[in-house]
């Protein structure tokens, strides 16, 4: 999946929710693998990184990496 704009996490809550029911919908086995990159940039403060973790935990979603940028 291509890279998202920022959005508030409001809107990433419910977009989370929405991008896992379509996941579901489409799994092999009612099991959904898919995996979520998260991908901070340099401002972003520690306590933003580790809610949208866990909007994506409620979400559904299990396996979560996160990549950062080398300067």
């Amino acid at each position: 999946m291509p890279e998202k704009e920022p959005m508030s996490p409001l809107e990433a809550k419910v977009w989370l929710r929405d991008m896992y029911d379509d996941a579901l919908k489409a799994a092999k086995g009612g099991k959904v693998t898919t995996v979520v990159h998260l991908c901070p940039d340099g401002d972003v403060e520690l306590n933003q990184l580790f809610l949208m973790m866990n909007f994506c935990e409620a979400a559904g979603f299990k396996n979560m990496k996160i990549r950062v940028k080398a300067k």
